[in-house]
């Protein structure tokens, strides 16, 4: 059975979003979809009329001008994972109200690396024609993200899991006003569903070090406290770390603003060790 995530309706209408699916999309082998200069044009004036339309825009113009040198990994498991931005305007009572924020979920305790923090996805099926259908599909079951309700904007360079058998693919999506959508988590796979603003991701103060071993060596990962955020007592701590903190790292380059200075530091000097253990 599924457990009800408690929203509060928005008082900003906003257009329903268009499907994730487009007619001209040709898969080139790889999960990939080429889509024409006609459906791109008709896709940045819907987002034009959206709350935070300057940041989408900009962002899906970035991602598109990238697309052609996406870094693509192959490995006999492929998985693709979802970055929901959503509206938080009037929504939840621990998201600063009228942010572009980041929907996360906290996996079920029973799950491998249960009650880690993660982005709704998993496994490409057969039957998934891109790695957007796998995101949205995936997304769908995990939360009740409904998939029409995506409006995907790119992809982000392939990444792989710890143990280098999973290729896992980041697709960034926008799912609108928060309010409007109908989550509900699947009580197998997530144990809470939260959001965090994008402001205070790129927030420099708000990412710490910490150490972490890896196959008999240290490493220090950055991490972001979202106790706060995903309702944990005052004192406990909740953290955003690994693959899922380098997939957000990679989003906040696309962004206006781009990534903190602490976590293109930590990369330049090779103290954060993420880009050599997950590309």
């Amino acid at each position: 059975a599924r457990s009800p995530i408690p929203v509060r309706c928005s008082l900003l209408p906003i257009t329903p979003c268009l499907h994730v699916s487009y007619p001209d999309e040709k898969d080139n082998g790889t999960g990939n979809t080429k889509r024409s200069r006609r459906k791109r044009t008709g896709q940045m004036s819907w987002l034009a009329n959206t709350v935070h339309s300057q940041v989408l825009m900009k962002l899906e113009r970035s991602l598109l001008v990238r697309a052609s040198r996406r870094r693509e990994i192959v490995r006999k498991r492929h998985a693709a994972i979802l970055l929901p931005l959503v509206n938080t305007e009037i929504a939840l009572e621990r998201t600063d109200p009228g942010e572009l924020s980041l929907l996360l979920t906290r996996r079920a305790a029973s799950l491998q690396m249960g009650g880690q923090i993660a982005f709704p996805g998993g496994k490409v099926d057969a039957t998934d024609r891109t790695r957007e259908v796998t995101a949205t599909r995936e997304a769908e079951e995990e939360v009740g993200l409904p998939h029409d309700a995506v409006q995907c904007l790119g992809m982000l360079d392939d990444m792989h899991t710890l143990d280098d058998k999973v290729a896992v693919t980041p697709v960034v999506g926008y799912c609108g006003d928060l309010s409007l959508l109908p989550l509900v988590a699947s009580s197998s796979e997530v144990s809470k569903i939260f959001t965090v603003p994008l402001k205070h991701l790129q927030d420099d103060r708000c990412w710490v070090s910490k150490t972490h071993e890896w196959q008999g060596s240290s490493y220090s990962f950055p991490h972001f406290e979202v106790a706060h955020y995903s309702g944990e007592l005052p004192g406990q701590e909740e953290r955003l770390w690994g693959l899922s903190a380098f997939a957000v790292m990679r989003l906040l380059e696309e962004l206006p603003g781009g990534s903190p200075a602490s976590l293109r530091r930590w990369e330049r000097n090779g103290e954060c060790i993420l880009s050599r253990l997950f590309v």
